[in-house]
């Protein structure tokens, strides 16, 4: 499925609230999502470390290319699935190649320009010997282009290529497109257990964890409750939100985005008062621009 320019011009990058004593911020969508994925990772290499420490580890470094012009043939481009279809078949290949060596984990992170589409996907295999795989096998295995692997020696490779920050430009990802993942198989090794517990109550949020608290027996916290659990209602009003294009818009105007949230403000109680791009670049017309800041 290939992304269109107009899928980029929907994404809503910039929200604007609206909080206690009228304060009013702008939340950076993919600052926000960026630094999700870091914390996640970075979490997930802190907790892995006690593993590769406790007993014998082996990474495996791949590194999953879409070929994107055509070089190996026909062309590949991003798909749904195609990161957990990949991990499922190479699962299985080593489960047949290797059937004694279990997994510890992996973690995956996506890097995706106009031109250059991969991702950095590191494996964490319990073990003590050398794995080797057949590059024109996992080629098979991932089927959108070329694959690079390289024997590892530390967890922290992937965190890395997270300081790139400007390869992690979510403009450029498909609508709906995860750009991490890590996984930690609790049900190998005792410790494993320990770790995934550690690594998802590090994660909770403060709602999260008064649920858990309130509902706890004896001191025993109950994870499974947390599908129950919701939300409390938040105090921020949302107004609306911006596009790129609207904003790049807003620069082309000599417009700053507070001025922009001044508008929102303006018409919040207007039936549409967010700004949101389109044919003409902004969903409020003259008229509306006329009584707000913006003119």
């Amino acid at each position: 499925m290939v992304q269109t320019l107009s899928d980029r011009d929907g994404m809503k990058r910039y929200a604007a609230l609206l909080g206690p004593g009228g304060r009013v911020i702008v939340v950076d969508g993919f600052k926000k999502r960026y630094d999700h994925m870091r914390a996640r990772v970075f979490g997930f290499a802190d907790e892995m470390k006690y593993l590769a420490s406790a007993g014998p580890c082996f990474y495996k470094h791949l590194t999953l290319t879409y070929d994107v012009f055509g070089t190996m043939g026909v062309s590949s481009e991003w798909c749904p699935n195609d990161m957990r279809d990949f991990i499922i078949r190479l699962l299985r290949y080593l489960s047949k190649t290797y059937p004694a060596v279990r997994l510890y984990g992996y973690a995956w992170a996506g890097e995706i320009q106009p031109n250059s589409k991969h991702y950095h996907f590191e494996l964490m295999l319990v073990t003590d010997r050398r794995i080797f795989l057949q590059n024109a096998r996992v080629r098979a295995l991932w089927g959108h282009g070329f694959v690079h692997m390289a024997d590892g020696q530390s967890v922290y490779y992937l965190c890395s290529y997270l300081k790139k920050t400007s390869q992690k430009n979510y403009w450029y990802f498909p609508v709906h497109a995860r750009s991490f993942a890590v996984v930690i198989k609790h049900d190998v090794i005792v410790e494993g257990q320990a770790l995934y517990l550690r690594l998802r109550l590090k994660f909770l949020k403060w709602w999260q964890w008064k649920w858990l608290c309130d509902g706890a027996t004896d001191g025993v916290l109950n994870l499974a409750t947390l599908k129950d659990a919701h939300p409390p209602e938040s105090e921020w009003l949302y107004l609306g939100s911006y596009t790129q294009r609207d904003a790049d818009w807003f620069g082309e105007q000599g417009v700053t985005l507070g001025e922009a949230v001044d508008a929102m403000l303006h018409h919040r109680d207007s039936k549409a008062p967010q700004l949101v791009g389109g044919q003409d670049r902004l969903s409020l017309d003259a008229e509306r621009l006329a009584q707000s800041r913006l003119l």
